[in-house]
């Protein structure tokens, strides 16, 4: 399996914007993104499975929520996410 670059930037791109961040914090977090969907994938065993992130930031707070495409509803819906604040 390898990441996608493209998808990984436009991420980069998306989080720059939403945080008002610089480029290369947000290409930081953009690839811990990519590093936790491969893992998901990987433990999971759906080498095609979607994640989808959702970014969150209140309180000094930096979150990304993830739903995956090969969970259930109820596994997706426990609040699962990645703390960004640490590469910010």
């Amino acid at each position: 399996m390898k990441y996608n670059k493209s998808e990984i930037f436009k991420k980069a791109w998306e989080i720059k914007r939403e945080l008002k961040n610089t480029f290369s914090i947000a290409l930081k977090m953009a690839w811990k993104l990519a590093r936790k969907a491969m893992e998901l994938r990987k433990e999971y065993q759906e080498p095609e499975g979607e994640v989808k992130f959702n970014i969150w930031s209140r309180y000094g707070k930096i979150r990304a929520y993830y739903t995956c495409s090969f969970r259930s509803r109820y596994q997706n819906n426990k609040g699962f996410y990645v703390n960004l604040q640490e590469v910010a």
